[in-house]
């Protein structure tokens, strides 16, 4: 710069070359204050709109309220900006918008209206005034899981930033059943359904951790877990075993078995109990064929006409008297003293 001032004053007069340096000299320190006013507002804007979200996913149970939390730093007035919480690849049709100092109830989708609100990052948090855009889902659904992005803009720029919501389902009371195999063995089995993620499951006797003889997991609607597990367990060495199963501490159920009591169940070979089916088949056909036959010769048989039938004072009528040899007579059969029987 200074050279170019010298070629530009080289040949002007001491004056002229007062002034002239002078007006050079104002015009470069224009030019600097204007370039640091712009750099001072570049970074006020790119500072403006930084975001403190958590790092790790909301976990939220089935039913229950989710907050996830999204805040300015550092902490500064949202009330004039544009708060906008959208799914990817819905911006215009987001999950709650505010603006113009009020929630945009029309543009909401139609899942979230009357559930999406903004809530607070904290309960000591002052909301908008404080840069709390914290977003609060009430009666949480499996499809509401998933990203959430947290969008807030002015006329100076715009910022956002992800969050990421889990919904976890407690399933269904453990199941137990218990079958004794002999005096000191029990097959005891659990089975609970209904689970999102899927749970651990641990079985106990109150003194110790005990290992499953199998344990399996199946995913059914909606990627609802089930599991099913079961043991050989001792009475002597246990009055009775507990099946728990855990998402988090909080969400868990457990459910016991008494062991002492079972009735036995005594082991039929299968080739028993197929003999016996054929047996009780076999008994079934029989009877049914006895009864065919019976209603058929029933049917057969030929009816004697009325006519035929004699009365029993007429056969009486034609009696006649029969003389018997004492002699020559069966001997349980009573002869009169006339030698005749009637």
């Amino acid at each position: 710069m200074s050279r170019f001032v010298r070629d530009l004053t080289h040949d002007m007069p001491p004056c002229v070359i007062e002034k002239a340096s002078s007006r050079a000299l104002n015009t470069v320190m224009r030019l600097c204050i204007l370039a640091a006013l712009c750099a001072s507002l570049s970074t006020a804007t790119t500072e403006m709109f930084t975001f403190s979200v958590p790092k790790d996913p909301v976990s939220v149970r089935l039913g229950h309220v989710a907050t996830m939390p999204c805040s300015l730093t550092p902490s500064m007035n949202a009330e004039g900006l544009e708060v906008r919480w959208y799914r990817p690849k819905h911006f215009d049709n987001p999950v709650l918008l505010y603006r113009e100092r009020q929630i945009q109830e029309a543009l909401q989708q139609a899942q979230y209206v009357g559930r999406a609100s903004l809530g607070l990052r904290e309960v000591t948090s002052d909301g908008l005034k404080g840069g709390d855009v914290t977003l609060k889902l009430v009666n949480v659904t499996l499809r509401d899981q998933g990203e959430y992005v947290c969008y807030v803009s002015s006329d100076q720029g715009y910022e956002s930033a992800s969050v990421f919501l889990n919904v976890t389902v407690v399933g269904t009371p453990p199941l137990l059943s218990a079958v004794r195999r002999d005096a000191d063995s029990v097959n005891v089995s659990c089975v609970s359904h209904g689970w999102k993620p899927r749970p651990s499951l641990q079985w106990s006797d109150g003194r110790q951790t005990l290992k499953p003889e199998r344990l399996d997991y199946s995913s059914g609607a909606q990627g609802l877990v089930s599991a099913h597990s079961w043991i050989l367990s001792s009475p002597s060495s246990a009055p009775w075993v507990s099946c728990s199963l855990v998402l988090s501490e909080g969400e868990e159920w457990e459910g016991r078995v008494d062991l002492r009591n079972l009735a036995a169940v005594p082991e039929t070979s299968s080739g028993l109990q197929t003999a016996v089916i054929i047996l009780a088949l076999l008994l079934v056909l029989f009877v049914v064929f006895i009864g065919v036959l019976y209603k058929k010769r029933g049917r057969e048989s030929t009816p004697v006409p009325k006519g035929d039938i004699v009365d029993i004072e007429t056969m009486r009528q034609a009696g006649v008297n029969v003389t018997l040899d004492p002699n020559t007579a069966p001997p349980y059969l009573t002869v009169s003293p006339n030698d005749r029987r009637h």
